[in-house]
């Protein structure tokens, strides 16, 4: 009887009458942990059920939109040339702002984004 149950197979993962799940490193799927509250672990399930999604889908796909939409600079290889903007105009701003301020609030607008701004800003005498 000893015999039997050392021929038979190893019990792994979900199941049962000897089946189960492969392995994670069988599969090539490898495990993420996230340290989250229970409500927003029920938000990530409520919302993957929705959109007829896996959780592991979900969170891959929002984590991918997120990045498109607000990182665009980790989207983009490097060797895709940048879009370019031609600036010619004057700013209206209020009497308290001049070009040394301007200046300081609008690259740090560009910097935010992940653009790089080149070119002169100066004030304006009429």
């Amino acid at each position: 009887m000893a015999e039997e149950q050392e021929n038979k197979p190893k019990y792994v993962g979900y199941g049962y009458h000897g089946g189960g799940r492969k392995k994670l490193s069988e599969s090539g799927r490898k495990a993420l942990s996230l340290s989250l509250q229970q409500s927003q672990i029920d938000y990530i399930k409520q919302q993957a059920e929705k959109a007829g999604m896996t959780n592991s889908s979900f969170v891959l796909a929002a984590v991918q939109h997120y990045v498109a939409n607000h990182l665009p600079s980790l989207c983009k290889p490097d060797d895709v040339p940048p879009n370019l903007v031609e600036i010619n105009g004057v700013a209206e701003v209020s009497d308290q702002v001049n070009a040394e301020i301007f200046t300081t609030l609008f690259l740090e607008w560009m910097e935010s984004k992940g653009w790089y701004f080149g070119g002169g800003i100066h004030d304006v005498k009429d």
